[in-house]
């Protein structure tokens, strides 16, 4: 296979030079995803694998809801039992707001240049309400798919909490989707999600695995990359319907930190919060910053904004400018 130079951007005279022997190769992806819906279409024969594999049952049984195979494709169906939930939509919607050019700030800090090269090493990025932390982390997301697009053997993952999202946020749905990336990413790497689903998918109907099961099946998973990026934002938003928020939040961050030490450092974790003094990644490995609404993305976003303004006066770009200052001075790093 070809060899790729690591990326020019992450480059640092801190970093060794060996640093990126990572970054080399990349397996082409097994899937390709319709670009307005997710829709999965299998290459080569992947797709009459498992159509072999799961074809046993006309309908399937996904959180009390009857899909038929007419309906869903045996990699849906997987995907979908794992969980109905798609934060590639997340991410898509996300950063489609993000204003042009606002974030670089962040992407050329030491702390980040060095949390992608050097493996098994955690941001902490801690920064009050409106701080800007979610548009941040579909920019380090964006960043990263780019920079990894033709890497072998690196994964990516990533979970938006959020408060509009409860039922979607105890440890095991988030767990669960990080398996459903994880799998939809590459297929033939996901020979243990299939068997899980195979364990409990049978005569047409669907029983859920326990936490240690896909724990376990997920740290089988990253077995097989010597990269894996976890993307956490929000985490002070995970509060789950009819649980206990603090325990699932407590369990999914052991689950991280236990699947971290057991790697072999192939893991590296990225949180968002809101400020507080606790550690919650292994301290030894974690560098916690603060960040606030950057001067320079404030008037990027005040600009475009103005420049589409209906109003004329906001077409003088004096004008633009004095607003745009004015917001900076006001902002309060929000």
């Amino acid at each position: 296979m070809d060899q790729l130079t690591c990326p020019q951007q992450w480059t640092s005279s801190s970093v060794s030079d060996g640093s990126c022997e990572q970054f080399k190769t990349f397996l082409p992806l097994d899937t390709e995803r319709g670009a307005e819906h997710g829709s999965i279409q299998l290459k080569d024969n992947a797709s009459a694998h498992l159509g072999d594999r799961y074809n046993v049952a006309n309908t399937f049984n996904i959180n009390q809801t009857t899909f038929s195979s007419q309906t869903l494709g045996p990699v849906d169906k997987i995907a979908a039992w794992l969980t109905p939930a798609n934060h590639n939509d997340y991410q898509n919607d996300i950063f489609s707001r993000v204003t042009d050019g606002t974030g670089k700030w962040f992407l050329e800090r030491h702390e980040y240049k060095q949390w992608v090269l050097l493996p098994g090493k955690n941001l902490l990025i801690n920064g009050v309400p409106g701080a800007g932390k979610t548009h941040l982390v579909s920019i380090i997301i964006n960043d990263l798919r780019n920079a990894l697009a033709d890497c072998n053997d690196t994964l990516l993952l990533f979970f938006y909490n959020s408060f509009q999202r409860k039922h979607e946020q105890s440890a095991v749905s988030m767990i669960s989707c990080l398996l459903r990336q994880a799998f939809l990413h590459s297929i033939s790497r996901a020979e243990s999600i299939q068997d899980l689903c195979d364990r409990h998918c049978k005569n047409g109907q669907a029983s859920r695995p326990t936490l240690s099961e896909l724990v376990q099946t997920l740290s089988t998973v990253f077995a097989g990359y010597k990269r894996v990026y976890l993307v956490i934002d929000a985490l002070d938003e995970c509060i789950s319907t009819d649980l206990d928020s603090t325990s699932q939040r407590n369990t999914f961050l052991r689950t991280l930190n236990s699947l971290q030490q057991n790697s072999g450092d192939c893991i590296s974790i990225t949180v968002t919060r809101r400020s507080s003094r606790d550690m919650i990644l292994d301290s030894e490995r974690t560098t916690a910053l603060y960040v606030k609404a950057h001067d320079d993305d404030i008037s990027k976003y005040a600009l475009s904004r103005l420049y589409v303004s209906r109003r004329q006066i906001f077409r003088d770009p004096d004008v633009q400018q004095r607003v745009a200052d004015a917001l900076m001075r006001s902002s309060k790093g929000m």
